[in-house]
């Protein structure tokens, strides 16, 4: 393989992208944007490929394989047959099962035939520490995006006790896996039975729901109960194999691709002082939209997601119903969920939407609230609203908030507590100016929310790695 040089355009490059899934099996902000970011490389020219995991057999003593799986949105695909398993948020629970060795030659034999000359990872789940290897013996380099913490925590969030996580050393992992998917779990989980299944719309649902209901119990729990309470005498089960496994797959990356200044912190908090620079991550949704809005009487607030404790909806709950009981009744509170409705007074429950439907979505709420407990990697919902003109409510704990940080008028930026959420809504509900400075400040702000402008920046990206 002959690596790119200055002469040679970034247009003529093959880019190799990972990822853990495709819809409808898998989906989420991580899958629209590398979904995004293929079809944009696309139209300039290169040529885009896309590795997935696949099946996982019960004889889990099969030799992984790849196989070809037709197209994908205009790029080759292919399976990675018998791939490590992927959690379902509950944590990791068979620690052998996630650092099984094995498929060197398969890989080697793979990216020698491919030649790509950049490989794009947009998250460690389901692939094995073998590929990254083949990947430096060849001199292909290999860049990762940091939609998720999949590698610094086996629980995925880096939360436990209601508080972010500060067991750098996994010493106390197995406290938050207990609740863990066992390996024949995981295994129907990545069968062709759960893929037909997931066709299934109302099959979906009840899923979803259930899998909240779970994470609320589990984490409510966990919250109510100061760590220091809940921490065991001796350390817990050994999951110092699976840390160091993961922390020798991050060695392998020659770059990495923050999304947001609070990833990269985060990162650099656990692995040291990383390769990368920040980059925010878009999609081909969100443009310039950007209109004039007029406020009423009722503040008309919105949340857009599911209802767990660590995106902070519970919490949001709560400050409202305190805000009702303190007289701040001309409240609306509307949700956009896959679940069931709330019985709250103020609540004004809708549907989930789909992309076609988002600028009918941001014309019914006057502020969007983004209330995250957990270090959320980004939050797209944050530039979505942005680009409508709708003033956003950021929690410190969301990576988007970088967004307010450039442009501080622009939105209501606060510490992450109840109370402090509670004193950004009762400024906005005593007076509707102050909406209204920062729709004007949406309006006059130098706009670089675009995905054209994303694109720019990720081509200057790959360039900068392909000619180090």
């Amino acid at each position: 393989m002959v690596p790119p040089n200055n002469e040679r355009g970034i247009e003529e490059m093959k880019v190799l992208h990972y990822m853990f899934g495709i819809p409808p099996v898998r989906g989420g902000g991580l899958i629209r944007y590398a979904t995004d970011l293929m079809k944009a490389e696309q139209k300039r020219g290169i040529q885009t490929v896309l590795l997935i995991p696949g099946k996982i057999p019960y004889n889990a003593s099969q030799k992984i394989k790849i196989k070809r799986y037709g197209n994908y949105n205009g790029s080759v695909s292919y399976r990675i047959q018998n791939p490590l398993p992927i959690p379902m948020g509950n944590g990791i629970l068979d620690i052998d099962a996630y650092t099984r060795a094995g498929g060197s030659r398969e890989y080697s034999e793979f990216l020698k035939k491919l030649q790509p000359d950049l490989i794009h990872v947009h998250s460690l789940m389901g692939l094995q520490k073998e590929f990254l290897i083949e990947a430096q013996k060849l001199e292909i380099p290999v860049v990762f995006t940091t939609h998720d913490y999949f590698g610094l925590c086996p629980a995925l969030n880096l939360m436990f006790g209601g508080d972010i996580c500060q067991d750098k050393e996994w010493n106390y992992c197995e406290l938050c896996c207990k609740n863990a998917y066992p390996m024949r779990k995981l295994q129907v989980e990545q069968s062709g039975l759960y893929r037909f299944y997931r066709m299934n719309e109302w099959i979906v649902r009840l899923f979803h729901q259930g899998m909240l209901k779970n994470s609320f119990s589990q984490v409510r729990a966990a919250e109510m109960v100061p760590v220091t309470e809940v921490l065991p005498e001796k350390k817990c089960k050994d999951y110092s194999v699976l840390r160091n496994y993961y922390r020798e797959m991050f060695g392998l990356i020659d770059y990495f691709h923050f999304n947001s200044s609070l990833t990269r912190e985060i990162y650099e908090e656990r692995l040291g002082e990383l390769p990368g620079k920040v980059v925010p991550v878009s999609h081909q949704g969100i443009g310039d939209f950007r209109t004039e809005h007029t406020y009423g009487k009722t503040l008309k607030l919105g949340y857009l997601g599911n209802w767990t404790i660590n995106k902070g909806f519970y919490l949001l709950i709560q400050a409202l119903d305190e805000l009702q009981k303190e007289g701040y009744t001309d409240i609306e509170l509307h949700i956009y969920s896959q679940t069931e409705k709330r019985p709250e007074k103020y609540v004004r429950n809708h549907t989930n939407y789909g992309a076609e439907e988002l600028p009918e979505v941001m014309n019914t709420f006057d502020v969007l609230v983004v209330p995250s407990l957990w270090k959320e990697t980004y939050g797209l919902v944050v530039p979505e609203a942005i680009s409508y003109g709708v003033p956003v409510i950021v929690s410190e704990n969301v990576g988007a908030k970088d967004i307010l940080e450039k442009h501080p008028q622009t939105g209501f930026l606060y510490d992450g507590s109840k109370d402090g959420l509670k004193q950004i809504i009762t400024e906005i509900y005593k007076g509707r100016d102050v909406l209204t400075e920062a729709n004007r400040a949406i309006l006059s702000m130098d706009y670089d929310l675009s995905y054209d402008k994303h694109m720019e920046n990720m081509l200057t990206l790959y360039r900068s790695i392909l000619n180090s």
